[in-house]
């Protein structure tokens, strides 16, 4: 399994501090395949995600926090103009909601966006062994 992260400042600003998580969208990715992402594998790179967010990781604006096993990459991704937190307690809120938009192990994200674009951040998880899952944030790896 494969862990990387990159982080900033520890500090976050207090007015977005906690982030907020009534979602903005849930995309879904059907043409990653029909097939469920591998349980085990799905869950652990989850785990690892939400061990590196633990209870408010910084990451820098344009930077993102990601974990591979196997065949699946779990992320967050920043795309705001500021540092800002991932939790694994939001990760988790977000993957039950991709559960409940896109079924059970299906590959997809949630997204948060701010009336400014400021704010903008996103947790997902999808297959890393096809050529999208390699484009995971838009940036990837």
């Amino acid at each position: 399994m494969e862990n990387f992260s990159l982080t900033g400042s520890s500090e976050v600003s207090s007015r977005v501090k906690r982030q907020n998580t009534d979602w903005t969208s849930t995309a879904c990715y059907p043409d990653e395949g029909t097939e469920d992402l591998d349980h085990p594998t799905c869950d652990a790179a989850n785990a690892a995600l939400d061990a590196q967010c633990g209870g408010g990781s910084v990451v820098r604006a344009g930077y993102d926090f990601y974990s591979i096993s196997g065949c699946v990459v779990a992320y967050f991704c920043n795309f705001g103009w500021g540092a800002r937190a991932c939790y694994a307690s939001d990760r988790q809120r977000g993957s039950a909601r991709i559960t409940q938009v896109c079924g059970w192990y299906k590959p997809g994200s949630v997204r948060y966006n701010d009336i400014t674009p400021v704010i903008s951040y996103s947790y997902g998880y999808e297959s890393y062994c096809t050529a999208r899952g390699h484009n995971f944030c838009g940036r990837g790896t």
